[in-house]
């Protein structure tokens, strides 16, 4: 099964963020494909500036579990002014026609 976690949070928002990878760590456990798509001020999460020692920890484990396929929505990056290059995981910038085919492309969908 295709599983994509789609994260708009910002790391600042703990409860929710802790929550997304708790389920992602979860279904890895059970062999599924996960892909992950951070857009709006969930990108942030993926910057080396965000304030939450626990979500660098637990974001530096996904590929322990086999996560591999992250992605960032590149308007999300343009309007914060971000360059992936600095990102703490190795992402892939995708537009919206993309991001839609992503979407489509997978079993099931988890917004946090």
């Amino acid at each position: 099964m295709k599983i994509l976690f789609i994260i708009k949070r910002p790391p600042s928002d703990r409860l929710f963020t802790r929550d997304s990878i708790d389920a992602i760590l979860t279904c890895s456990v059970f062999d599924q494909q996960i892909a992950l798509l951070f857009m709006e001020d969930g990108v942030l999460q993926l910057t080396p500036e965000a304030d939450n020692q626990e979500l660098k920890e637990q974001l530096g484990l996904l590929a322990m579990y086999g996560v591999q396929e992250v992605y960032a929505l590149r308007e999300s990056l343009v309007s914060r002014q971000l360059d992936q290059s600095h990102f703490i995981l190795p992402t892939q910038c995708i537009d919206h026609r993309q991001a839609g085919q992503l979407i489509a492309s997978h079993d099931t969908v988890f917004h946090f």
